[in-house]
């Protein structure tokens, strides 16, 4: 087994050193933390209204998406209509 070599015992300098070092991680931790908080909140203003109403309509028994055959054809631009079902 190999011994690992003496080392020195701390001394106030290392102590001040640490100190200034954690007190710049601390500095800048609170900053993103108050950067990530600050945009959890913007999202949420402007999509909390959103998410209500749609979890209303679902709540209500309400359409959540809309239908298939009512979406916009991307080559016409006109409203694609249900194909009729053929009759026996």
């Amino acid at each position: 087994m190999s011994e690992t070599p003496p080392t020195s015992p701390i001394g106030i300098p290392q102590i001040r050193r640490f100190t200034e070092i954690l007190q710049r991680y601390r500095t800048a931790k609170a900053a993103v933390d108050a950067r990530y908080a600050e945009a959890e909140r913007w999202w949420r203003l402007r999509n909390t209204g959103e998410e209500g109403h749609r979890y209303a309509l679902a709540r209500d028994g309400g359409i959540t998406a809309p239908l298939p055959g009512y979406t916009m054809s991307s080559s016409t631009s006109t409203p694609m209509r249900p194909r009729p079902i053929p009759s026996r």
